[in-house]
């Protein structure tokens, strides 16, 4: 019996890295900078992106805190847990515009990175190939 590879972003090709971004391509509205039609970026794979562009930990951090309080409070007790301590090992979605990085997929990974001291994840990153669009 053979097994199938695990997908791996970082021998997706583009057309592979579009699709992933596609599921998440609601998250901002037409006219928000961090809006782009999927179609209309180059998409890549980067295992060491930058985080700054999204933010700081000073912003980052107590938002993420505050989803744990609140995922505890619902019933879901320490259910961001394993981000504070293992790997993270899905890849984010952003998508750079004018040097900002807005989050399309992965707030909470973003949040535990900077809340353990790291500034780097795997991320599949967009760039608008016409903001306006």
């Amino acid at each position: 019996m053979t097994t199938r590879d695990p997908w791996n972003p970082a021998t997706a090709s583009e057309h592979e890295l579009r699709n992933i971004a596609s599921e998440w391509s609601d998250q901002f509205p037409p006219g928000n900078p961090g809006h782009c039609s999927p179609q209309n970026a180059h998409w890549t794979y980067d295992p060491q992106f930058d985080l700054s562009c999204t933010g700081s930990a000073e912003d980052w951090i107590p938002w993420f805190e505050q989803e744990c309080q609140w995922a505890d409070e619902d019933g879901r007790e320490d259910a961001y847990a394993d981000m504070l301590v293992g790997d993270i090992v899905d890849p984010i979605v952003v998508v750079l515009s004018d040097g900002i990085g807005y989050v399309w997929d992965g707030n909470h990974r973003v949040g535990a990175t900077f809340a353990r001291g790291q500034h780097h994840l795997k991320a599949i990153v967009g760039l608008p190939i016409d903001p306006a669009v």
